[in-house]
């Protein structure tokens, strides 16, 4: 009977131990889940990033004081850190958009810029070879148009040169068409008499044609010059 009484009470107190083991681990709070617990709490707004707050919610979940306060403290630091953090990398990030934003406005400026110089150039070039056109086409008018003088003047020159010797020839001089030089020796001789003047044998040389001084000197003395 001994025997069997000890049996019993070493189950007795083997089944005790075993309840006291079970409701230890059912008593115990799970810090997993009352993190994740709390930040759902702090994110939804529920509760405040207090210590306090904090505090009161892990003694409600069954934490000790002690250990309720250790976890407030390390939530509220965490919880701040961590916004801190966002906080830092949202600032990191505007300011990269500020830079890319910056980077990408001078960009512009200096295609803009490239492309104004290049507008300017092009403008420049093209109004100078317009400006060229202008002058080549003046150029090719006013040569089409001295030549056409030169033209006429010869023209003239060649009429006058006959007309003048076929005049003299009228007039009993025995010069023929060739007899230039005859005719310009004979007003030197004028000039030599204080009959003519320098002008006469110039106006002559470019005209062809007698001033009504060197005629009249060529008419009175006709015999001495043939």
């Amino acid at each position: 009977m001994l025997k069997s009484a000890i049996l019993r009470l070493k189950e007795k107190v083997t089944e005790s131990n075993n309840i006291s083991k079970s409701d230890i681990t059912e008593q115990k709070p799970n810090l997993e889940k009352l993190n994740s617990d709390i930040s759902n709490l702090l994110e939804g707004g529920s509760l405040l990033p207090e210590i306090e707050k904090i505090a009161e919610w892990a003694r409600s979940q069954g934490l000790e004081d002690a250990q309720a306060n250790v976890f407030a403290q390390d939530t509220v630091d965490s919880y701040f850190k961590n916004s801190e953090e966002k906080t830092q990398k949202s600032n990191d990030q505007e300011k990269e958009n500020v830079q890319k934003s910056e980077l990408l406005s001078k960009e512009i400026k200096d295609t803009f810029e490239i492309l104004k110089a290049g507008q300017e150039t092009l403008a420049e070039a093209i109004e100078y070879l317009l400006e060229k056109s202008e002058e080549n086409s003046k150029l090719k008018s006013e040569f089409l148009t001295l030549k056409s003088q030169v033209g006429n003047f010869t023209k003239e020159k060649e009429e006058n040169k006959n007309l003048v010797l076929t005049n003299y020839q009228k007039s009993n001089l025995q010069f023929g068409k060739n007899d230039k030089e005859k005719i310009s020796n004979a007003i030197i001789k004028g000039i030599e008499q204080g009959k003519c003047q320098i002008e006469d044998i110039s106006f002559f040389e470019a005209t062809y044609k007698l001033s009504e001084r060197a005629e009249k000197f060529l008419n009175e003395n006709k015999e001495n010059l043939i």
